[in-house]
């Protein structure tokens, strides 16, 4: 077995949102009616959860804690050989409230780590059902694998039906399916996040095809309209499917995120997937800004509401390189063209793909200030620098995207001040065209 394991490892290798400091200590003040608590590899799930006497695994942590605890987790590998579950519905863990929401923290400089290697049956990684207000801060998930043919939840972290939670500083790799799974969440936010080498070689139809680094979805009913999820500062690579897969039918804002070398095997290998709605509402459903999309196998960004309901979106100031296919892929709907017309992108840079931009079977949107719709002349030199091999290197110490000059703007560029004000903040005369504002 563990053959197989290794085996399979080395396969796959290869819009109004809540105020979050992202400078915050990372040690907090918490109400008094909660407490301190601690998780060890050294501990013992007998002990009392002090810091003296800490417990021993996640699922004690999950279990035990209550509103307005906060449980810090100490550094080190912790094995398990099943899923952790977190369900107050199933087991006696309780969710957090409004006002005293429960914290579960990587304890301050070091990296709590859940380790799925030594499973001989398939699972998920951390399966978090049902819960509301809580706050998971600096933990890590990986070599949670299929195992087994064609399983289907070997995602390393799951959250389904839960409200008012938030990811922050999360990692999840080398999982079998899914590095983050939301299923029919409402605010829900995952901050500084990264998920990479997430793949599933063992479906027999379609391998690779369920390896995505973001999985966002719903049910696609009217029980799903108005819910929110929101990505921002996060980052996808090296998944075998897509980078962000994020169809719902509530409102996804995804800002400030990287999907880079997405898609092998049989995986489609789309950067940013943000289609397929079931269901007609008003409004804008999907907001996209900031968004970088690299070397992925297939299309940089792409709608993906082919013969579906249209998804009134926003794309602005997002940037598609050297993509397999297609810089922004746009589909016809079933959907009027004034309808069709709600999907707007402006400002937005595709350059070095295969093809630019691509609407299929006379598809409409609305478009304006993007580089295919310019007279500027786009060419090498209007970017600081082309070379990549800073987005996957090592985040900030508060936790954002490492400071590269990939993709920026050179002064004297054309697409400095060339873009059309769409409420996102400048400097200058106007709106810069792409991800990063020149200064």
């Amino acid at each position: 077995m563990y053959f197989v394991i290794l085996l399979f490892f080395f396969s796959c290798t290869k819009v109004e949102l809540p105020v979050i400091d992202d400078d915050e200590p990372v040690v907090v003040t918490v109400p008094n009616i909660g407490g301190q608590r601690y998780v060890s590899p050294d501990g013992k799930d007998s002990d009392p959860g002090t810091f003296e006497k800490p417990w021993a695994t996640w699922q004690r942590a999950f279990d035990m804690a209550q509103p307005g605890d906060t449980v810090y987790f100490r550094g080190g590998v912790y094995y398990v050989t099943e899923a952790v579950r977190y369900n107050p519905r199933d087991r006696s863990g309780v969710s957090g409230t409004e006002d005293n929401p429960i914290h579960y923290f990587n304890y301050p400089n070091e990296h709590p780590i859940l380790d799925g290697i030594k499973k001989t049956e398939p699972s998920s990684g951390l399966l978090i059902s049902v819960v509301e207000h809580i706050h998971l801060k600096g933990l890590t998930i990986r070599n949670n694998f299929e195992i087994v043919d064609n399983y289907k939840y070997a995602s390393n972290f799951i959250l389904s039906s839960c409200n008012n939670c938030i990811l922050e500083r999360c990692t999840s790799y080398n999982s079998g399916r899914r590095g983050f799974y939301i299923h029919k969440g409402d605010e829900i936010y995952l901050l500084n996040c990264d998920s990479y080498n997430n793949c599933d070689s063992l479906d027999t139809s379609y391998r690779g095809g369920g390896g995505d680094g973001f999985l966002v979805w719903d049910d696609g009913t009217a029980d799903d309209v108005g819910k929110k999820v929101v990505l921002r500062n996060c980052r996808a690579w090296n998944n075998s499917d897509d980078g962000y897969d994020i169809e719902t039918e509530g409102l996804l804002v995804v800002e400030n995120c990287y999907a880079f070398n997405n898609g092998y095997l049989d995986g489609d290998g789309m950067g940013f997937k943000f289609g397929l709605k079931d269901i007609k509402t008003d409004g804008v459903t999907k907001v996209l800004t900031n968004c970088v999309s690299a070397f992925n196998k297939y299309n940089g960004f792409t709608t993906n509401d082919r013969n579906a309901v249209t998804n009134p979106m926003h794309v602005y100031n997002c940037i598609s390189y050297a993509n397999g296919n297609t810089g922004f892929m746009i589909f016809q709907t079933d959907e009027t063209d004034s309808r069709e017309m709600e999907r707007v992108f402006r400002n937005n840079i595709s350059y070095k793909n295969y093809t630019t931009h691509r609407t299929m079977n006379d598809a409409r949107y609305t478009h304006s200030n993007n580089t295919w719709d310019t007279q500027v002349e786009l060419s090498d030199a209007d970017f600081v620098s082309l070379d990549s091999s800073g987005l996957q290197g090592a985040r900030l110490a508060d936790g954002s995207l490492p400071a590269i000059n990939f993709l920026r703007l050179v002064e004297g560029s054309d697409l400095i001040d060339a873009g059309v004000d769409v409420g996102l903040e400048f400097f200058g005369l106007a709106p810069d065209i792409g991800a990063y504002e020149f200064k």
